[in-house]
């Protein structure tokens, strides 16, 4: 059950699927279960990752450097995307994996540059 919560939020942060996630697990494993698990914080609707956010100065190197290397691979993955969600996806509201479904139906109207992306999520 615990990996559950890891796998959600390592998810949440486009990690790539195998190397990545599992890299995020180990190195956020103490982590959520001292500030967000033995707190009660339930997986599903973010709430692991809000709550890691939310003890940022306060997590160990490990999971601080695995958190802002998924969050620059957000960021990458948005950025080569941009132009296909204002395009293709206009009005759909971020989160809970909307904006990366709507791209998904679409993908064979894609730019290459965000298809690239995409696939190397």
């Amino acid at each position: 059950m615990f990996t559950r919560y890891l796998v959600l939020a390592a998810a949440i942060c486009l990690l790539s699927p195998l190397a990545s996630a599992e890299k995020f697990r180990e190195a956020c494993k103490e982590d959520i279960k001292t500030f967000c698990t033995d707190k009660g914080i339930k997986p599903g609707g973010g709430r692991i990752l809000s709550c890691l956010k939310a003890q940022e100065a306060n997590l160990s190197s490990g999971c601080s450097a695995a958190m802002a290397e998924g969050k620059q691979k957000m960021k990458d993955w948005h950025a080569a995307c941009k132009g296909d969600i204002q395009t293709h996806c206009k009005g759909i509201p971020p989160g809970k994996g909307r904006i990366l479904s709507c791209l998904k139906t679409k993908e064979d109207s894609l730019t290459s540059e965000c298809k690239t992306a995409m696939s190397s999520r």
